[in-house]
């Protein structure tokens, strides 16, 4: 989801980077504050409570903005993950974490925004599933075969910003 606040703090769209398809944020100097330039989407968390999750991405940014992609449950004691990359040229870095699922949770956010006002942020392999299923972004993709598999795929054909 492309927020009505943050449509105007730079450009989103898809490229192609390192042999595949990418999401692109690139920051105008309207974006600051808590309204960063970025996607979210919120998942119901019910069919998830009390499992362990991890949540995988590879991130790159060019010099001046951050990368930041998160994960935050809400409901149940909040939890509450973020992964962080400045400047590392244009080339990505994968980075990994896991949570346990509270068992008051009520939804997931996960999000992919840029910090900064000049420059670009790349997002690939946005990973979110069982901890048990999913090694690294950089060596497999999440298992098919599970109800609790969540994967977050951008398509251009049914978003109105590509």
């Amino acid at each position: 989801h492309l927020d009505d606040k943050v449509k105007r703090h730079g450009k989103v769209k898809l490229t192609t980077k390192s042999g595949s398809q990418v999401l692109v944020l690139t920051p105008n100097n309207k974006n600051r504050g808590d309204n960063l330039l970025g996607l979210g989407q919120m998942l119901d968390a019910r069919e998830l409570r009390g499992r362990t999750l991890s949540v995988s991405a590879r991130l790159a940014a060019s010099k001046d903005v951050t990368a930041i992609v998160g994960v935050h449950v809400l409901g149940g004691g909040d939890q509450f993950i973020q992964f962080r990359q400045e400047n590392s040229e244009g080339n990505f870095r994968t980075h990994q974490d896991q949570f346990e699922v509270p068992t008051g949770a009520k939804n997931i956010i996960v999000y992919a925004i840029v910090s900064g006002q000049k420059g670009h942020a790349w997002f690939d392999d946005l990973i979110l599933g069982p901890a048990s299923e999913i090694d690294t972004v950089s060596n497999s993709k999440a298992s098919t075969n599970t109800e609790l598999n969540v994967r977050i795929v951008v398509q251009p054909q049914r978003t109105p910003w590509c």
